[in-house]
């Protein structure tokens, strides 16, 4: 079964320096339309208005290329917190012994033009039950308001959830973590461990994950989020 997914990065690297990770930084992924959403908070700042390094909203993709057997992927910025009009965000994907998976591709100076190939190092986190009894959930929201200028994107993937709303100029980001009790895992309580901006989002504690019918459209604090994509799978 292809499941969505939690990646959290390992290290950052610009060839032919040194691998570092300054940052916290999860990937949320949906099944069916490989919805993601995906921040990068500084280790040091964490929930400051200066701790966002990146974050950008979208759908992915991958393929095989046949010629050479190499796996890309590709990843289309719906929002970005860095510009209104992204450049092309591909990599080679490149699967190592221990399951962990290296990106290597090219990031392109806006200035000089530039190129220098970087690397990054994934790691995919298991998916946890998270308050629904026994089941794994995925869940994603989706605000699209051209007439407010205002775009956002809130995913799930079991005990984590991310989200990233733009109107305007502003920005809000938003992480929350599912903590649970020690003695019974699938209880527990939500966190939320990362907000940058100004707006309070979508709140995984005012969701009823476990009944769908109920949360079809969610009217939150003058923006409207509607379901786009849900998933419950037991394991």
């Amino acid at each position: 079964m292809n499941l969505p997914s939690i990646s959290q990065r390992k290290h950052y690297r610009l060839v032919p320096g040194e691998p570092e990770e300054p940052t916290s930084t999860l990937v949320l992924t949906s099944r069916q339309s490989r919805f993601f959403v995906d921040v990068r908070v500084l280790k040091e700042h964490h929930s400051k208005t200066d701790a966002l390094q990146w974050a950008f909203a979208g759908t992915s993709e991958s393929w095989y290329d046949n010629s050479n057997g190499k796996r890309f992927a590709r990843w289309s910025h719906w929002i970005d917190s860095k510009t209104k009009e992204p450049e092309v965000d591909q990599g080679e994907m490149i699967t190592l012994e221990n399951g962990d998976v290296l990106e290597r591709g090219v990031n392109v100076d806006s200035v000089s033009g530039e190129e220098t190939v970087y690397e990054e190092l994934w790691s995919d986190l298991e998916i946890l039950a998270a308050g629904v009894e026994d089941a794994r959930v995925c869940a994603v929201f989706q605000v699209d308001d051209e007439e407010n200028n205002a775009r956002g994107l809130f995913v799930r993937v079991g005990g984590w959830c991310q989200s990233v709303l733009k109107t305007g100029k502003e920005l809000t980001v938003e992480r929350w973590e599912w903590v649970a009790h020690r003695s019974e895992p699938i209880h527990g309580s939500w966190e939320r461990v990362v907000h940058v901006g100004s707006e309070d989002l979508l709140r995984p504690t005012e969701i009823p994950f476990d009944d769908p019918p109920k949360f079809n459209v969610v009217e939150q604090r003058g923006f409207t989020w509607r379901l786009v994509e849900y998933d419950s799978w037991i394991l």
